[in-house]
């Protein structure tokens, strides 16, 4: 199922709950795939972000992935510009 407009909609919903964060790491163990380490109101979460076409999905994550030892430019562009930033808010677009 792909990540559609209600989708998104409802995701920004839930992560309004665990607002607002600071993003600390920030990983890339597939290509297709973020994790995001955070801290906020007293607690670390990891959030899991696939950009997969198919397979799509943003989620709290717990788990462990392993990292390719060295990180795309991609993620080392994320890392330089969201490593450290504070998580305020989240909106989706309407439709």
């Amino acid at each position: 199922m792909p990540i559609d407009a209600p989708a998104i909609g409802c995701l920004s919903r839930e992560l309004k709950h665990y607002l607002p964060v600071k993003i600390d790491k920030i990983w890339q163990p597939y290509p297709d795939e973020f994790i995001f380490s955070c801290f906020g109101s007293g607690a670390s979460f990891k959030l899991l972000l696939s950009v997969h076409p198919q397979f799509g999905r943003f989620h709290l994550f717990s788990g462990t992935r392993e990292n390719p030892i060295n990180p795309s430019a991609f993620c080392m562009l994320l890392r330089k510009h969201l490593g450290g930033a504070k998580l305020v808010t989240v909106d989706a677009v309407p439709f």
